[in-house]
């Protein structure tokens, strides 16, 4: 099958939503190859700041309400053309969602909109459907899956699989693809269910293009004299441990290390880093940006010196993947700071491309952001080895390749 001839449709959460670059930028590289891409999500956001990019793609996106003449007109369409196929679609996320009430709400409440989706992507003669995320996106994908035949497939991230599998082995036989983004997302979903997937399942990292990078390198000749920069790019969140990385900025401070923190994101923490901030009397040394764009968050790396991500598993089990913002920051030719947690290590080699610290340990962070803030020379070293690790194996070019090859058998 050539590019010219593919059809995709992509059913996410929310789009376009600032924290998941990743999603927009593999659309974009798809794109590129001649694919035809139309975005469902299942969730419409109203974020203040987006990426630029997305202005190419608002004519491929398909927002709905959870009813409406054309929802309901779908739904009696395949009631009375395809009764068994649409009775059982119900029954079946109904009864294999049930007792979690997050999973069973949601789907159910997205149920008449995504047959919706269905009515519109059979119209629209799409040849397949990828679903990020494991969670609703990739039922809503198995249900337009069952009603209509097209094959789909889905990446599996981190939250969306590491909190709750219900329903995750029907989703993955289903499927025609499971990508998960970490060798330890593989093994975590095998040894919960004690199988093999075989070639069902394959890891295929996230990756960034390297032509972000606008300058020809980037060299750090910073000296232990200098102010040093620390960026940090996340979603304020627990699952972020910003609590641990200001905890360990307070320790640099009172070492009498210069340094600017600069924290880019937003969310439900906001409030409380900005006390925490406050009581440790660090606002001169820490700056709160807010989501960013793309083009201010390349602007900020391109002055940077290290990027700390300070990743911890909260208590209802979330965790990262591979966080996308490390990768970037390689890129970049930076050292890393982060936990040594899920997938993590598979981008971070401690030691080599960055330093890996114990998650929730304040006093190891600040050991690794204390070695580095003193060492330029070592700070150098550990971006070019980064920058090595990110093109060889989080390259978004190859490894977009690699997902069309698996999910399309181009």
């Amino acid at each position: 099958m050539s590019n010219t001839q593919t059809k995709l449709a992509y059913i996410l959460a929310k789009f376009p939503k600032i924290t998941e670059s990743f999603i927009l930028y593999e659309i974009m590289e798809l794109r590129k190859r001649g694919i035809s891409v139309d975005i469902f999500p299942l969730f419409k956001t109203t974020e203040k700041v987006v990426h630029p990019e997305v202005e190419k793609l608002t004519s491929c996106i398909h927002y709905s309400p959870y009813l409406s003449r054309a929802i309901i007109h779908a739904n009696f369409h395949y009631l009375f053309s395809s009764p068994i196929k649409y009775i059982k679609s119900f029954f079946e996320i109904a009864i294999h969602t049930f007792g979690s009430w997050n999973f069973f709400f949601v789907a159910i409440a997205c149920f008449p909109k995504t047959v919706g989706f269905a009515f519109e992507i059979q119209k629209s003669d799409i040849t397949h459907i990828h679903a990020h995320f494991a969670n609703h996106p990739t039922v809503s994908a198995l249900i337009i899956h069952r009603l209509t035949g097209i094959p789909f497939s889905f990446t599996a991230h981190g939250s969306d699989i590491h909190r709750n599998q219900r329903m995750l082995d029907i989703k993955i036989d289903a499927s025609q693809l499971a990508v998960m983004v970490s060798e330890y997302n593989k093994k975590f979903i095998c040894n919960r269910f004690k199988r093999d997937f075989g070639e069902k399942m394959q890891v295929i990292h996230c990756g960034v293009d390297p032509a972000i990078v606008t300058k020809n390198n980037h060299t750090n000749n910073n000296t232990s004299n200098d102010t040093v920069q620390i960026l940090c790019i996340a979603a304020l969140r627990n699952v972020k441990g910003h609590k641990y990385l200001i905890e360990a900025c307070h320790r640099l401070k009172q070492q009498g290390v210069k340094f600017r923190l600069h924290l880019v994101g937003g969310g439900p923490l906001e409030e409380k880093i900005k006390s925490q901030i406050k009581d440790l009397s660090l606002e001169n040394e820490i700056v709160m940006h807010g989501p960013l764009s793309r083009p201010r968050v390349i602007a900020l790396l391109e002055s940077a010196d290290i990027v700390p991500l300070t990743s911890i598993m909260d208590s209802k089990g979330r965790r990262e993947g591979i966080p996308v913002s490390l990768m970037e920051a390689m890129a970049f030719e930076l050292p890393v700071v982060s936990s040594n947690l899920s997938g993590i290590p598979e981008l971070v080699c401690s030691g080599e491309t960055g330093i890996l610290a114990a998650p929730g340990n304040s006093k190891e962070i600040f050991e690794a952001l204390y070695k580095l803030c003193n060492n330029p020379d070592l700070r150098n070293k550990m971006g070019k080895a980064g920058k090595e690790k990110m093109l060889k194996e989080f390259n978004l070019i190859p490894n977009t390749d690699r997902l069309i090859k698996t999910m399309l058998g181009n």
